[in-house]
């Protein structure tokens, strides 16, 4: 349109040269923009289109002895509304300084109000993570058969995160978009055979809306699985230690300073007790909420840690707690509950001697941590848990983060921590 303004070559050249390139890499703008956001998109227009008539009229008459002869109102109003999209109107002014300051701030009136208007219109989608009834039921039932597999596969039950499943229904993958990162945590849930068909919708439904897609916390195997399915790049970084705790025992030369501290907290009276959600009674559910709330000092949890986001819900009646007790009977200062594990790792475990107060303290804290705190990222803030390892210690590492690999392209990843 500038082309009709014929004193200022250079700006109707350079709007040529802006659309000629949105028209040719037109096909790069394919994902879907945010319905929600049109009709907002709408009143923009027309609110802002409104508030640049009035300014535009004020700019248009602000300087009457420059103008030359007498225009019209109608004129005037018609000059306005040209500026604003960038054309010269019929008002002359004497100076072309005071012609320059018109045109210009007429045209960034109208360039402002266009700009926010495409924004909201083509800005891309921003989804409301929740895990609704019927999806938290399904996920439930394929934990329940292969949930074992992973230790953070339970926190797919976050109730503020999405989810995505296989064709077949046999795998699905729980995630949060976070600033335009389409994050998953843990390896997808179900069975390994469906785990492809799952990665294929996740990064299907990636692309579709151009989110980035990016892993964190997943186990070897699923890294293997991502990498080739997902076309991801793999970091490394750290392993998970799983106890067994019905062979667990404080023989031995190695366990030596272990066992001594044990026998020093068990002389002082403290005690340990690991029991499921569902035995606690109310009172207990409060106190331990309140114990947690008073060592966490905040709302958000961050650094090194699993958050389930909730605590005491009946649908969780199968996960641990573990609470640390003074020599008077009460819950000391590190009674709180473990990791929202719903798969039994330590069944039959029904009491423990030996958690000093310092130890105890840290212990439950992060064990709280990872069953009761909010994280910013829907539970994905990082965790200190790797990979696996097994009895004989080998360590099956996990790959915290992975990133999309390019074709020669180096795409940053999202900061987790």
């Amino acid at each position: 349109m500038d082309l009709l303004h014929s004193h200022r070559p250079f700006t109707a050249v350079l709007s040529v040269l802006v659309v000629v390139l949105l028209v040719i890499n037109r096909n790069e703008f394919n994902a879907l923009s945010d319905p929600r956001t049109r009709w907002r998109a709408l009143w923009n227009l027309l609110v802002l289109g409104v508030l640049d008539i009035v300014i535009g009229w004020v700019v248009v008459n602000a300087h009457p002895l420059m103008i030359v002869g007498a225009p019209s109102a109608g004129e005037r109003l018609q000059h306005v509304l040209l500026g604003l999209v960038g054309v010269q109107g019929p008002v002359e002014y004497s100076l072309e300084r005071t012609a320059d300051l018109v045109y210009y701030s007429l045209l960034g009136l109208g360039a402002l109000t266009a700009v926010t208007t495409l924004y909201l219109v083509l800005r891309p989608e921003r989804p409301v993570a929740r895990l609704d009834p019927e999806q938290e039921k399904t996920v439930r039932e394929l934990l329940a058969r292969h949930g074992a597999r992973d230790s953070l596969g339970y926190f797919a039950l976050r109730r503020d995160k999405s989810v995505v499943f296989s064709p077949t229904g046999k795998a699905v993958i729980a995630y949060r978009v976070v600033s335009g990162v389409m994050l998953a945590s843990g390896d997808p849930i179900g069975d390994v055979e469906a785990w492809p068909g799952a990665i294929k919708r996740f990064m299907e439904e990636a692309e579709r809306h151009a989110w980035v897609p990016a892993v964190i916390g997943c186990s070897e195997t699923g890294g293997e699985v991502w990498t080739r399915e997902g076309r991801l790049s793999a970091l490394e970084i750290g392993d998970e230690a799983v106890v067994d705790v019905a062979a667990f025992t404080l023989e031995g030369r190695t366990m030596r300073n272990v066992r001594q501290m044990v026998n020093r907290v068990e002389r002082a009276g403290y005690t340990c007790l690991v029991r499921r959600v569902g035995d606690l009674t109310e009172e207990e559910k409060d106190r331990i909420r309140h114990a947690a709330d008073s060592w966490r000092g905040t709302d958000t949890e961050r650094g090194f840690s699993m958050a389930l986001g909730r605590f005491g819900d009946p649908a969780d009646a199968g996960c641990v707690v573990v609470t640390a007790h003074g020599h008077a009977g009460g819950t000391s200062k590190a009674g709180s509950t473990s990791k929202a594990g719903g798969f039994p790792q330590a069944e039959g475990t029904s009491q423990a001697k030996g958690t000093s107060q310092a130890e105890g303290a840290e212990g439950s804290k992060d064990s709280e941590c990872a069953m009761d705190g909010e994280g910013d990222a829907g539970g994905e803030d990082g965790r200190g848990r790797g990979g696996r390892r097994d009895r004989a210690g080998r360590g099956h590492p996990r790959h915290p983060a992975l990133r999309p690999m390019g074709d020669g392209r180096h795409l940053p990843r999202p900061d987790a921590s």
